[in-house]
């Protein structure tokens, strides 16, 4: 850059700059399970004012699945999300609730004091007056976990595993749609977020022994986050 604002980190990684904006948490709260095939809504106190989507954070507090999430709203006035929660008899150590907290970009200015750095667009890429978030890891490599071509009778199902970083928040936007024919879930199988070793990517289609899909060609993101 030729100018402008740069912050770098010891390692000379990029902080802050002027053309990469920094996610900022907007609201917070908990989330409660509603049954196996209810969907929940959580709406925001007031519209995010951001026309980037904004990612949502899980923090769950034992073994469950989060499965059909979706942003409510639209660019300039996100107002919420929903979901489900999931699990079974092969889940160990079951807690069907939790935490998050949503973060977004370009946000409105807020407070009357502290440091902003704009774009060329005149675009808040940071203010400190809100809390950003920080990135603990992340990848898109996953390890085959088991495929099971009759679950329950009427599905192939798989699991894809990444090793976890206890006591964080993992971003769930990444498996908001779906894998092709696939209905997708992400969370934990043995634990929550606390306790538990591995982060888990599930895999359901309608059918029994329909062809699996190898971990080799899986490359949805895990991203971890403080």
């Amino acid at each position: 850059m030729s100018y402008g604002a740069l912050f770098t980190g010891l390692a000379g990684q990029i902080i802050i700059d002027d053309t990469n904006p920094v996610y900022s948490v907007v609201y917070s709260g908990t989330y409660n399970d509603v049954g196996n095939t209810g969907v929940a809504t959580i709406n925001f106190p007031s519209p995010i004012n951001s026309q980037a989507w904004p990612l949502v954070m899980f923090k769950p507090d034992g073994a469950h699945m989060v499965r059909n999430f979706k942003i409510l709203g639209s660019p300039g006035a996100w107002t919420g999300f929903s979901y489900f929660l999931y699990s079974d008899a092969g889940f160990s150590n079951v807690v069907r609730s939790g935490v998050w907290k949503v973060a977004a970009i370009w946000l409105p200015a807020t407070g009357d004091w502290g440091l902003r750095v704009r774009d060329s667009y005149s675009r808040i890429v940071f203010d400190s007056n809100r809390e950003p978030i920080s990135l603990v890891a992340g990848g898109q490599s996953w390890l085959d976990g088991g495929r099971n071509p009759s679950y329950l009778g009427q599905w192939t199902t798989q699991t894809f595993i990444r090793s976890w970083v206890k006591g964080n928040y993992f971003v769930i936007n990444p498996y908001s749609g779906g894998y092709a024919e696939w209905d997708m879930a992400s969370g934990f199988l043995d634990g929550g977020s606390n306790t538990a070793s591995n982060f888990c990517m599930f895999l359901m289609k309608a059918g029994v022994g329909q062809p699996g899909i190898s971990a080799d060609g899986c490359h949805y993101p895990l991203i971890i986050v403080k």
